[in-house]
């Protein structure tokens, strides 16, 4: 077996643990803030980390996602140095100078309105928050460049286990939301230095040139409003929410959503380490072995997501109540829907990752752009009258707009299939796991945990017997194993 491709399974693997390890932290984290906090808190909290993503594209116009462009299969060690530096600089130099005049303003801009006292209040650390994103934004993308998945995932777990444990000590020490924040500053700081010394001992130390900054602007400027019609679609219904109720149904909503996130969450360590592999193979004009890889990155996503969602759907009450206790009745439809809906957008961002790589980003302007909007006006139509759940709908066509688009316009670049076949197998043995959970629960109730193994197990061993794992897939999985070991 052709060893990149291991090597490619192998780095997978590793982002597959550190983001499932990751989403754990984030469902945790939910629990812990409403439990020592509020709803209304977590919602605050929540629009807070929405506020700094629709700032940062703007402040940083996006260019740490050039190194993820045009570095990969560059052997130039200076080239690497100078404009890792050269964007680092850029990024630091611009969020510290708005960060310092919101810091300033903060005062002027507190609006007689109480809705945004908790905001501005928070407004110190908030700025402080701007800077130290920024760059812990681009330390993580250097390591996705540079390909080391390994350090890269170790680098992520430290930051997000360390915010965990840092937030749940001084909430546990009766400290509030600004506790909370200081924390994420704390450990950001920490993560920001680990990647600068992880930087010199790759390629040295030097004063930047900014010699490739303007190539560089050329070709992210158009992806800055792009970034934010994402993020106004992902993430704006917070505020619509907010606007038309209360930060406690912003909180709710957003506990809904996050557990539900999970569902790209597993096809987030295919698309973080298949995206440099894409940019490496374009550039090679490669692009038939690019479709390929996207087709089996389709299947094994849904090998994966289909047996979750099943088993979302059937355990959900138990996971909600798990989570976050007397919120759990209404949170179950809004979530069961959701799930569904980032499914299906997890296979859109693969698509989406096949335009960004062929530097299609008018195209990808132009989608973001009308998605944002479209998703904006469905939730000002539905949320008065449906509250969370219109918001819920909204999203759910959303996504189902966003992917069948995408993947279309993909096809027109790398050609590539669906495999239906594959799904479809997938979806019966998700269907039989949970008529095997039925029939254990009606037989003798098992505990919550007990029923996600079992299903696993079940799932797996039907996979395996009736060929939609096959053989070689499994030889596959153990060289990969043995890869991660050294072996």
């Amino acid at each position: 077996m052709a060893s990149y491709k291991v090597n490619f399974g192998k780095d997978v693997l590793i982002a597959a643990i550190a983001t499932g390890l990751k989403s754990l932290r984030n469902l945790l984290l939910i629990r812990f803030i409403t439990v020592n906090l509020s709803l209304a808190d977590y919602g605050i909290w929540e629009q807070i980390a929405v506020g700094i993503a629709l700032l940062l594209p703007w402040v940083t116009l996006q260019l740490p996602s050039a190194l993820l462009r045009f570095l990969p299969g560059i052997n130039d060690q200076q080239r690497w140095r100078d404009d890792f530096y050269s964007v680092f600089m850029f990024v630091l130099f611009t969020t510290s100078l708005v960060a310092l005049t919101f810091w300033s303003c903060s005062v002027l801009l507190l609006p007689p309105d109480p809705h945004f006292e908790p905001f501005i209040a928070h407004a110190p650390l908030i700025a402080l928050l701007l800077p130290l994103t920024g760059a812990v934004n681009t330390i993580v993308v250097l390591l996705r460049a540079l390909r080391r998945m390994f350090t890269h995932s170790i680098l992520t777990l430290v930051q997000n286990f360390g915010e965990f444990v840092l937030i749940g000590y001084l909430l546990g020490q009766n400290y509030g939301l600004a506790a909370a924040l200081l924390s994420l500053c704390i450990i950001r700081a920490g993560i920001v230095l680990a990647g600068l010394v992880i930087a010199y001992l790759q390629f040295g130390i030097s004063m930047p040139t900014f010699s490739h900054l303007r190539t560089y602007i050329s070709y992210t400027l158009p992806l800055v409003p792009n970034s934010s019609f994402y993020r106004i679609f992902d993430a704006g219904d917070r505020y619509v929410l907010s606007y038309f109720a209360n930060h406690t149904a912003v909180g709710t909503y957003a506990a809904a959503y996050t557990m539900s996130s999970f569902f790209t969450t597993l096809i987030a360590p295919i698309n973080m380490v298949l995206l440099p592999v894409m940019a490496e193979l374009w550039n090679q004009r490669r692009e038939r072995e690019l479709g390929e890889y996207l087709t089996q990155s389709i299947r094994y996503s849904t090998l994966l997501s289909l047996p979750t969602l099943a088993g979302a759907y059937y355990l959900a009450p138990s996971l909600l109540t798990l989570l976050v206790n007397d919120a759990a009745p209404q949170l179950a439809p809004p979530f069961i829907l959701l799930s569904c809906s980032f499914l299906v957008f997890g296979l859109g961002i693969l698509g989406g990752n096949v335009l960004a790589t062929a530097d299609r980003t008018r195209l990808l302007f132009a989608i973001d752009s009308s998605l944002a909007a479209f998703n904006l006006v469905l939730n000002l139509l539905l949320v008065p009258f449906y509250g969370i759940m219109g918001a819920a709908i909204a999203t759910f066509l959303s996504h189902i707009f966003y992917t069948a688009l995408v993947l279309y316009k993909a096809n027109q670049l790398a050609a590539f299939h669906i495999p239906w076949a594959s799904i479809l197998h997938s979806a019966l043995g998700a269907l039989l796991m949970i008529g095997l959970l039925h029939m254990i629960n009606h037989l003798h109730p098992a505990s919550f945990a007990l029923q996600v193994a079992l299903g696993a197990i079940f799932y797996a061993g039907f996979m395996i017997l009736s060929g939609g794992i096959a053989k070689r897939e499994i030889v596959y999985l153990v060289n990969i194993v043995k890869g991660l070991f050294g072996k």
